[in-house]
């Protein structure tokens, strides 16, 4: 009996272990193939045409030169507008590793499993319709993964944080990333996976979809900030693509949406706080120090004021307790550092608060008060003994900043709809008039989905705004006259001279945050609460 050469009965795909002798000029073609996956592609591989549907791929220039790119080094990011052939590209070249390299461990990987599994079928029927010399035989072969008699293997996952643990690939491809749902997450969980090789890469393309961790690599890759290679593909360097069809397009789908699908523009949501104009045109910075909670942009300067704006969490995961520490000596008044957490406990934030502003030239200090954010301020003041805590009373039902307790005050704002909507007004004019500089990205990126909802703002469906809702409470603190007594030099320097008077010498100055201190910052604080706690 004749052991069949087909794998599992399909005509079209050698199985493994089967050795075809190959003529001189296949030895030649092979050589040329392996060596040159431009020349791969363009001679071998098949693709789907929707108009013409199986054809040879002739490459368009620009797909060839991510090609190249792809070649060439370890971390390239792709930046695409709508159907120009990225995944099919980049596939191709992975279908080559796979073929001319053994024991390759290939990962492809999308925001959905169903995309996944559609460009491995891309990939599987390249291969079908390879000629068997060029095949290395196949050892599986289903919708999720296939498998080579050399060793190597393209596997199609959906990309979530559990997507590649166990694996080990020597190739990740990141398809669409940045509609990808909790993508910080999964990143970190990725990157381990291929960073103790020397020679694996990762493969990131996408269409532009608001200002997330995309974003956010695609502007560090451009800007030298990280290792990735950025490559841009505009629509108008498809061959089939001119302006009429540009007009066409634009005028049925909207501006808009048009340049973000298909002009590679970062836009926000729609109706939100800030302009879109202004938006775009907005940059964040590096952290000079940061732990997992805490971003310092800038140190502790000797003479200047900060104010402390606090937005205080349950700390069971959900939203997140926010200190935004912003300096008000003179204008532009700027961000320096924020503190963001999810899951710290009300009792521990107080001793954030306090070392923190205590470093920041024993800073001012306004906490939202709503819910358990009175909680924070009156511990503050009356545990801690924290003098500069800023007070509000209720005058002729609107809230002011008080000069003393009352019995309409309270120490911190309690935010109305009316105080809210004040205090985005007035960072909104603020920031557009750059008066006030963000420079943290994940405060721009809850900016970008903080929109009109009826007569007011607030965070998207599944976004969050509590950096936002900082900067609101500043953007109410600036309408007050206490305020602006604070940017008078002699009136700034008798009210610190005031509310110094009384601070108790157990108050010190944790000085400047080395890294060894913010690492262990979580720790001391859960030691603190226990103290607390007797």
């Amino acid at each position: 009996m004749i052991k069949s050469i087909y794998y599992n009965g399909n005509r079209k795909l050698k199985k493994a272990g089967v050795d075809i002798q190959m003529t001189p000029a296949e030895q030649i073609e092979y050589i040329k193939c392996k060596n040159d996956p431009i020349y791969f592609c363009k001679k071998y591989v098949k693709i789907i045409d929707i108009d013409h549907g199986l054809v040879d791929f002739n490459m368009w220039d620009f797909q060839e030169e991510m090609m190249r790119t792809y070649m060439d080094n370890r971390f390239v990011i792709n930046l695409l507008s709508r159907q120009m052939g990225k995944s099919i590209t980049t596939v191709a070249f992975c279908l080559h590793t796979a073929i001319f390299q053994s024991y390759q461990s290939i990962g492809v990987l999308a925001n959905k499993g169903s995309t996944a599994r559609k460009i491995l079928q891309a990939a599987q029927r390249m291969y079908e319709n390879l000629p068997f010399f060029l095949q290395v035989g196949v050892v599986e072969w289903n919708k999720g993964s296939i498998e080579f008699g050399n060793g190597s293997s393209i596997i199609a996952e959906s990309a979530n944080s559990d997507a590649v643990r166990g694996f080990t690939f020597s190739t990740i491809v990141l398809d669409e990333f940045a509609f990808l749902e909790q993508a910080d997450a999964f990143y970190e969980s990725t990157y381990p996976v291929i960073s103790s090789g020397s020679t694996s890469k990762v493969i990131i393309i996408s269409t532009p979809n608001g200002m997330n961790l995309f974003y956010k690599m695609w502007e560090d890759a451009r800007n030298g900030r990280n290792d990735y290679v950025p490559v841009r593909v505009d629509w108008w360097q498809h061959p089939r693509r001119d302006e009429e069809w540009a007009k066409t397009a634009e005028r049925n789908m909207g501006k808009r949406k048009f340049a973000q699908e298909f002009g590679n523009q970062f836009h926000g949501s729609s109706g939100t706080l800030i302009s879109g104009e202004k938006l775009a045109c907005m940059t964040w910075q590096e952290p000079i120090k940061e732990s997992e909670s805490i971003k310092m942009y800038e140190v502790p300067i000797e003479g200047h004021s900060y104010l402390i704006t606090v937005d205080v969490s349950e700390g069971v995961g959900s939203d997140h307790s926010v200190i935004n520490v912003s300096d008000i000596t003179e204008q532009p008044y700027r961000q320096v550092c924020v503190f963001r957490n999810n899951e710290t406990a009300v009792l521990v934030l107080p001793e954030i608060v306090e070392r923190l502003a205590t470093q920041y030239n024993e800073a001012f200090i306004l906490v939202e008060t709503n819910s358990i954010g009175a909680q924070v301020s009156n511990i503050l003041y009356h545990d801690y003994e924290y003098e500069n805590m800023i007070v509000t009373a209720t005058k002729n039902q609107e809230n002011v900043v008080s000069g003393g307790f009352s019995t309409t005050s309270e120490i911190g704002l309690r935010m109305t709809k009316k105080s809210k909507r004040i205090g985005c007004t007035n960072i909104k004019a603020l920031i557009e008039n750059d008066v006030y500089l963000v420079q943290d990205f994940e405060t721009l990126g809850e900016l970008q989905t903080f929109v009109s909802r009826g007569q007011s703002y607030e965070a998207e469906d599944g976004k969050y705004d509590d950096i936002v809702m900082t900067l609101v409470s500043l953007g109410w603190l600036s309408t007050q006259d206490y305020f602006k007594d604070l940017m008078d030099v002699d009136n700034r320097a008798a009210v610190l001279a005031r509310q110094m008077q009384s601070v108790d010498d157990y108050i010190a100055p944790i000085g400047f945050l080395d890294d060894a201190d913010l690492d262990a910052l979580n720790d001391e604080v859960e030691e603190f609460v226990v103290n607390m706690m007797g």
